[in-house]
């Protein structure tokens, strides 16, 4: 059986680059506004495969109706809405190449280490664009990806690596026993995502 070992959150919300490592029974605690529903719309994010027409959004705590948080808002890190006072939007980024990845592991009956398998989806938003556009998504057999994977450079210079870098990085890595699927829309992820769980 695969359990979920790792969660990784580069330009999300207010989680410029973040991984969260968890094993068997876990909760996500904190005050209101720490981020928990941040977190648990990320997994959505992912185990919908990036389809809009698949998520519900949690309503943050300072919402009294429906969500109005969208991929968008939380690649850009919208803190304020800008609605009350017709203000434009205070945000974390102008723009974000985002990363959301979850990683699982097989879990063995002697408690050895089993196979493992990372899914992950890639937005890009900007404040002159309406909406999000899907950049990509990859499902990575025998790796948990990490921060390290989805960052290039260091200090001052660290960047998000985009979705053709990070599927070459990782195909050179393919004789250690990883392989890629790179998806490119939506689409293919729901599709791949049907054939994978027949």
């Amino acid at each position: 059986m695969m359990e979920l070992r790792r969660i990784t959150l580069i330009q999300w919300f207010l989680f410029e680059a973040e991984q969260i490592d968890v094993g068997g029974d876990i909760a996500i605690l904190g005050a209101n506004g720490a981020g928990k529903s941040s977190i648990l719309d990320a997994l959505q994010t992912v185990l919908t495969g990036g389809m809009r027409r698949h998520y519900r959004f949690n309503a943050s705590a300072q919402q009294e109706t429906r969500s109005k948080r969208s991929i968008r808002s939380y690649c850009l890190g919208v803190i304020a809405s800008g609605e009350e006072d017709g203000s434009r939007a205070r945000t974390v980024r102008d723009q974000a190449l985002t990363w959301l990845a979850l990683g699982f592991a097989e879990r063995t009956a002697d408690g050895s280490p089993g196979q493992s398998l990372t899914v992950a989806v890639c937005f890009h938003a900007a404040h002159d664009l309406p909406e999000e556009r899907f950049e990509g998504g990859l499902i990575v057999k025998g790796a948990l990806l990490g921060t390290a994977d989805f960052l290039q450079g260091s200090g001052e210079d660290q960047m998000v690596r985009p979705v053709d870098e990070l599927v070459r990085a990782l195909r050179a890595r393919e004789p250690e026993g990883v392989s890629v699927l790179s998806l490119t829309t939506p689409e293919q992820s729901e599709a791949e995502h049907e054939r994978m769980t027949r």
